[in-house]
């Protein structure tokens, strides 16, 4: 019997898991050569990250108009931007024109939020064709500031944005809790220019239920709504569970 739950959620990176049983000696030497030049890079890049600072005041925007999931999406933000740089951004509820010139921030909305689309049409940039869960990040330097965008085709895809965008910081997620880089860095917002779409239309996870000491049937219900919730971030949109019968 299989019980599938449907989250509002994409899952947009693909990890191709090879054989271990077909990689041979050699092979196996050049992916731990692979490993350790992508750690040195990666551990460049986050050296010369810390050259870069934002100048002047820095706030999270949202529409008048906001639903709870575009706020939602700007106090998970504020949330983890604190747990990375020590430093706790303001919310404002504001339209474009309303933002001071030498403020940075980010833009958080769906397509339709109106902070959003004066944006758009403020910096002359074209509006995204999104699909259904797709979701828009960009980074401009306007003058003296910088301005992130976090667009999606609806609230549910910019709140999605938003937790990809934290990936940026140096945050990740598994299905048991968030994943926070140790000690902070400065504050600074990411050069992007980039649609997120989803690889494929069903992504999720199946928990083993039966027989399982640690399986589904033994969570509480924090834990379900805990483990729907890390999918979610995930970019999951679906959750298995399956009960074998007994055979006599």
């Amino acid at each position: 019997m299989f019980l599938f739950i449907r989250l509002e959620s994409k899952f947009y990176n693909i990890i191709e898991i090879k054989n271990p049983f077909s990689i041979n000696k050699q092979t196996n030497m050049n992916l731990i050569t692979n490993k350790i030049v992508f750690i040195l890079c990666l551990i460049c890049a986050m050296s010369l990250s810390t050259f870069a600072q934002l100048t002047g005041p820095v706030s999270i925007s949202v529409s008048t108009s906001a639903s709870p999931k575009e706020v939602v999406a700007a106090r998970e933000a504020r949330r983890f931007l604190y747990l990375r740089t020590g430093k706790l951004i303001e919310i404002k509820s504001q339209n474009w024109n309303d933002i001071p010139a030498n403020e940075n921030v980010i833009i958080i909305g769906s397509l339709t939020s109106t902070t959003v689309q004066q944006f758009l049409t403020a910096k002359s940039i074209d509006s995204p064709s999104l699909g259904v869960e797709d979701f828009y990040l960009k980074t401009i330097t306007d003058g003296s500031r910088k301005v992130t965008l976090i667009a999606g085709y609806d609230e549910t895809a910019a709140l999605r944005g938003a937790y990809k965008l934290m990936e940026k910081f140096g945050v990740r997620y598994s299905h048991v809790e968030d994943i926070v880089a140790e000690g902070t860095i400065t504050l600074d917002f990411p050069a992007i220019d980039k649609i997120y779409r989803p690889n494929f239309a069903v992504r999720g996870s199946m928990p083993y239920h039966s027989w399982n000491p640690e399986g589904p049937e033994y969570w509480s219900a924090d834990f379900y709504k805990s483990f729907l919730t890390q999918q979610f971030k995930m970019g999951q949109n679906i959750m298995g569970l399956v009960h074998d019968y007994e055979v006599s």
